[in-house]
C-alpha cells in the first residue's frame, strides 16, 4: 500500500506544480503592422533567415506571440512543427497557449505540434499537451502519447491532463502513454483515474493490456487511487482564437 500511496502523492505534487495557467497572457488582435511583417516573413518562409526572423518577430510581440504562431502556421502548415518549435523557445513562458493555439488551426498535425512544444520546453510538458487536446480532443491519445515520447518523466502528469481535455477518451490515453513509457504504467493508470474515475475499470484493463507485465501493480495502483480521490484544478483553454487569416505576399 505504501508504494502506491507514494505514487499517488508524486502524482499531486507534479499537478500541483503544474496547475498554474500560461504565466503569458495572449492577445488575438494583431496589429496592422505586425500582420504586414507576417506577410513579408511568409514570403521568405524557405530562406536560411526564416526562423531568426521569425524568433525576433516573436520576441519583439511576446504578448502576440501565440496568434502570429498560428497565423504563420495556418498559411504554412507544413510548417506547424517548426513554427512551434520557434516560438515556443522564443516565448517559453507561453508555450502551452502556443500550441493549443496552432494545433486549432493545423489540427491535422496536432501530435506532432505537441511534440515539438515539449521537446522546445519540456518542464511545460503537461501543460502542452492539455492545451493541443483541449484543442484537438480526437487526437487526444496521440498527443498524450507523442509527449510522453518526448518527456518520459512526466509521463503520468501527461496522461492526466489530457485525460481531463478528452475524458472520453480515457482509457485510450492512459493505454498509449503506457505503452510508450511501461515502466511508469501503474502511476499512469493511477493519475488518469484521478482524472476520470468514473472510467477506472476501462482504464485499469486498457493499461493492463498494453503492459502485461505490470497488471498486478496496474490494479493495485488504480484501486489505491478510487479510494484516495485527489482534486485536480480545472483545466482552462489557454489558446487564443479566433485567428483571422492572413494572406502571405507574392
Amino acid at each position: 500500500m505504501s508504494s502506491h500511496s507514494s505514487i499517488l502523492k508524486l502524482v499531486l505534487a507534479a499537478a500541483l506544480l503544474a496547475s498554474p495557467a500560461a504565466a503569458q497572457q495572449q492577445s488575438s488582435t494583431i496589429p496592422t503592422n505586425v500582420r504586414a511583417q507576417i506577410q513579408v516573413l511568409l514570403s521568405q518562409a524557405n530562406t536560411p533567415g526564416f526562423e531568426a526572423a521569425l524568433r525576433s518577430l516573436l520576441q519583439r510581440n511576446p504578448t502576440l506571440v501565440a496568434a502570429i504562431a498560428a497565423s504563420a502556421a495556418q498559411i504554412r502548415p507544413a510548417l506547424a512543427a517548426e513554427i512551434t518549435r520557434v516560438a515556443v523557445l522564443a516565448v517559453p513562458d507561453a508555450a502551452a497557449a502556443i500550441a493549443g493555439s496552432i494545433a486549432r488551426v493545423v489540427p491535422a498535425q496536432a501530435a506532432a505540434i505537441a511534440a515539438a512544444a515539449a521537446k522546445a520546453s519540456p518542464t511545460a510538458a503537461a501543460a502542452i499537451a492539455g492545451q493541443v487536446a483541449l484543442a484537438v480532443p480526437g487526437s487526444a491519445a496521440a498527443i498524450a502519447a507523442s509527449v510522453a515520447q518526448q518527456v518520459p518523466a512526466a509521463a503520468a502528469l501527461i496522461a492526466q491532463k489530457v485525460a481531463q481535455a478528452a475524458p472520453a477518451a480515457a482509457a485510450a490515453i492512459a493505454a498509449a502513454v503506457a505503452t510508450q513509457v511501461p515502466a511508469a504504467a501503474a502511476s499512469i493508470a493511477a493519475a488518469v483515474v484521478q482524472a476520470v474515475p468514473t472510467s477506472a475499470a476501462a482504464i485499469s484493463s486498457a493499461v493492463g493490456a498494453a503492459v502485461p507485465s505490470a497488471a498486478a501493480a496496474i490494479a493495485s495502483a488504480v484501486t489505491t487511487a478510487l479510494a484516495n480521490p485527489l482534486p485536480l484544478a480545472p483545466l482552462v483553454d489557454n489558446s487564443t482564437r479566433p485567428i483571422t487569416p492572413i494572406t502571405p505576399r507574392t
